[in-house]
């Protein structure tokens, strides 16, 4: 493909250019550390200032064209160069073109919103899977690309790895996929052109608010999913229940919402909650019928219902969907559960905001007979607001809190620990052990038969970010080795 062939995708966004040469692409990076001759590299510094110095490794890296949102410094003549508007836009449909437009060939889900999109994603991929359609997957916990499963470095991939996802799965004969859509990704264009067959908005809490400032901004950011990127026929699974959900009507033109509100086409009625399940009544056009699932809590109703009104509106059978969602569909790192003889149930849960721990905590209290015992910290470098707002959230529904760390990267974990206490009333049963081992150590010694332990935060991650460090932890490993150092019998495990 030459370089002229990309010019027309990102003709609109063009400020200056030159080119007297027309070399052939055999590569696309927006990262000057990967470049490799030949390489039709995507400059995004131009808020940094860095974009000078990303062009000048590039070029020594053998770089044969340069899009950049800052001005040229230095190109030789011999190498075509564009200043653009917006580099993240243009690099997102360069990869789009490079790999011929995979994303048109599928048909794409989308779920976004704060909590939920995993298990939405999840649930929604096992139904497909079992009504024999082959689906790939792009979550923030694994990337399944119809042949391989992957672990996933974050939400929604950068631009170049989706649409190389995108052409494996046609590769390995997938007709759907289906992703979860970040607020970064749909600010900084990473989907590109895309069109989604279904899209689905779980809720909205406050997270992410150190990059997107207000919660005006990061609704905004959402929107952008259903003002841009939908079919004309696209199903629309909107969380008419949660505050934010009637106002994407307004962006999409489109009314299929799901809950418990009497606007939602797919009604949620009925609902009765156990420690073994859960089961409600889901109305929808052109029927009924009862949802019985082993998955616990009033959040996976909602859900568990996002998932049936992707799917039946896609034109799965809804009798299908039922029988697949009575299934066990493990969801990694969300409610994974181990279970002691004579001693505490653990659980291990992604929840990383306010409002996911006290979804959580609420989810868990009618299983626990004992006292409830919450692990958890914060990331650094990251949302501080929700800091304060998580402590009050565990004392209050939590009978005990340890604070402990969580990802800290560059901030000193007992910083994050004391912000985190902040939010705890005086007197709140608490403690602070920063060493995450140590606390859930600590947590499980003191729990016995019904107390149930929640660790929150990680869930399916393997490592802790320390200092600009990654090392390998595994919260289930954790508690698992402290079962053993403490002689009790693990009769059931999530591994």
């Amino acid at each position: 493909m030459k370089f002229s062939d990309f010019v027309p995708e990102i003709q609109e966004i063009i400020g200056k250019s030159f080119f007297a040469s027309d070399p052939e692409i055999l590569m696309v990076s927006n990262d000057s550390r990967k470049v490799v001759p030949g390489t039709l590299f995507v400059s995004i510094g131009g808020s940094s200032g860095k974009g000078g110095i990303f062009i000048s490794d590039a070029l020594k890296k053998g770089a044969a064209a340069i899009v950049s949102d800052s001005q040229p410094i230095n190109i030789p003549p011999e190498i075509p160069f564009l200043q653009v508007g917006d580099a993240y836009g243009a690099y997102s449909r360069i990869c789009e073109l490079f790999f011929e437009k995979p994303a048109e060939k599928l048909s794409l889900i989308a779920v976004t919103g704060t909590n939920g999109k995993t298990s939405t994603a999840f649930l929604t991929r096992a139904i497909f899977s079992f009504c024999s359609v082959k689906i790939g997957l792009l979550s923030t916990v694994w990337r399944d690309d119809g042949a391989e499963s992957v672990p996933a470095d974050r939400t929604t991939p950068d631009a170049f790895e989706l649409q190389d996802s995108f052409r494996r799965m046609l590769a390995n004969s997938c007709t759907h996929a289906v992703m979860e859509v970040s607020s970064h990704a749909l600010v900084q264009n990473r989907i590109g052109n895309a069109k989604f067959a279904a899209a689905a908005f779980t809720n909205l809490s406050g997270d992410h608010l150190d990059y997107h400032r207000t919660m005006e901004e990061y609704f905004r950011a959402k929107k952008i999913l259903f003002e841009k990127h939908l079919k004309a026929d696209s199903v629309v699974a909107v969380n008419m229940d949660d505050a934010y959900g009637p106002l994407i009507k307004p962006a999409c033109g489109i009314d299929c919402g799901y809950g418990r509100s009497k606007n939602a086409a797919y009604r949620i009625s009925d609902v009765e909650l156990s420690p073994s399940g859960s089961a409600y009544l889901i109305s929808f056009p052109g029927g009924v019928r009862k949802i019985a699932t082993p998955l616990v809590g009033e959040y996976n109703v909602h859900n568990t219902a996002a998932a049936f009104a992707i799917a039946h509106g896609l034109g799965l059978p809804p009798d299908a969907i039922a029988e697949c969602l009575a299934q066990k569909i493990r969801i990694p790192g969300r409610m994974d559960k181990i279970v002691c003889s004579d001693g505490p149930m653990i659980v291990i849960d992604y929840a990383h905001t306010d409002d996911a721990l006290e979804r959580v905590i609420r989810a868990l209290r009618p299983a626990c007979r004992g006292k409830l015992i919450c692990v958890f910290g914060c990331g650094g470098d990251r949302d501080r607001t929700k800091r304060p707002r998580m402590g009050a959230v565990s004392a209050k529904f939590a009978d005990f809190t340890i604070i402990s760390s969580d990802n800290p990267r560059s901030e000193d974990p007992a910083t994050i620990a004391e912000e985190i206490f902040a939010g705890l009333p005086p007197g709140a049963p608490s403690t602070t052990i920063l060493d995450r081992s140590s606390a859930i150590l600590e947590a499980v010694s003191s729990a016995t038969d019904g107390d149930i332990v929640l660790i929150a935060g990680k869930g399916h991650e393997d490592y802790q970010e320390i200092a600009g460090v990654k090392r390998h932890f595994d919260d289930i490993e954790e508690a698992l080795a402290a079962c053993r150092s403490l002689g009790l019998e693990v009769k059931e495990s999530c591994r």
